[in-house]
């Protein structure tokens, strides 16, 4: 019973102003933080250092493109064609108030 009322007197306490205590407190709980802070930037500089963090697979397979001479050649002619209508100056125009029409 004697814990009880020590309890709850020392709750009690914390609503009137103690400046030595409410000092501490901010004073603690700034070092909590700056330890907590200076820590994960260590963990993350030596993750970093090392490559356990941002690292890449050095014997990654890398994909093949399947290219043949029939799509080689559509695009080549895809190319050409709109190579000449570039020298030929015939683009295709849209008119703005009927995007179906083209001029």
């Amino acid at each position: 019973m004697d814990d009880l009322l020590k309890l709850t007197n020392a709750l009690a306490q914390i609503t009137r102003p103690n400046p030595s205590r409410d000092w501490l407190i901010i004073a603690a709980l700034s070092f909590l933080l700056f330890v907590g802070g200076a820590g994960v930037g260590a963990q993350l500089f030596l993750s970093i250092q090392t490559g356990s963090l941002v690292s890449g697979s050095t014997n990654a397979p890398k994909p093949t493109i399947p290219v043949t001479q029939e799509s080689i050649r559509v695009v080549l002619e895809a190319y050409q064609g709109r190579a000449a209508a570039y020298v030929s100056k015939s683009f295709v125009v849209y008119d703005l108030t009927d995007p179906q029409r083209r001029r």
